[in-house]
């Protein structure tokens, strides 16, 4: 087990967001949806406009702005995406929490900059679709959340077994 401070940090924070959702999502509702719009909220406050869409089993949220590079203060980018960082609006930037709840995370800017932060690279051309869609972006952030943590995937689940079981 890796026990350096940095990964410490990491799991602790992580922790902390998944017992008490509540307090970094609103209504405590984890979903790929919901997540979106976490980003989409602290890109609306610094940038102007984004978007928030599925490619395959990716969230893919872009902005015309960089709202990463604008809102990471004294932290690098990969901090800013894989701890709680603070935001300028008495807050903490949202992609700390999707990091929590992700089992695949990356980002890219239009020049290039590209992170993955949590598991393998989308084979997907997310950039292709950015840009069909979105063609002013400057920053995509696409995640895949993890199933153990997918409200909405839990509750369609349970839907459809209390169908089976009517049946």
């Amino acid at each position: 087990m890796d026990s350096s401070p940095e990964k410490l940090t990491v799991h602790h924070f992580a922790d902390a967001v998944r017992e008490r959702p509540e307090f970094y999502i609103r209504g405590g509702w984890v979903s790929a949806a919901s997540l979106a719009l976490r980003v989409l909220e602290d890109i609306f406050r610094v940038s102007g406009r984004g978007v928030a869409f599925r490619v395959g089993p990716w969230m893919v949220v872009a902005a015309e702005a960089d709202w990463i590079e604008q809102t990471r203060g004294r932290f690098s980018v990969e901090e800013a995406l894989t701890r709680l960082t603070p935001a300028p609006f008495n807050s903490v930037n949202a992609q700390g929490v999707i990091h929590a709840f992700s089992q695949r995370l990356v980002t890219t800017t239009r020049g290039g900059e590209y992170y993955t932060v949590l598991g393998e690279p989308p084979q997907e051309d997310l950039v292709g679709e950015v840009g069909r869609s979105f063609p002013n972006w400057q920053r995509l952030l696409a995640f895949e959340i993890d199933p153990a943590y997918d409200q909405e995937l839990a509750f369609l689940e349970e839907v459809r077994r209390e169908q089976q079981s009517r049946r």
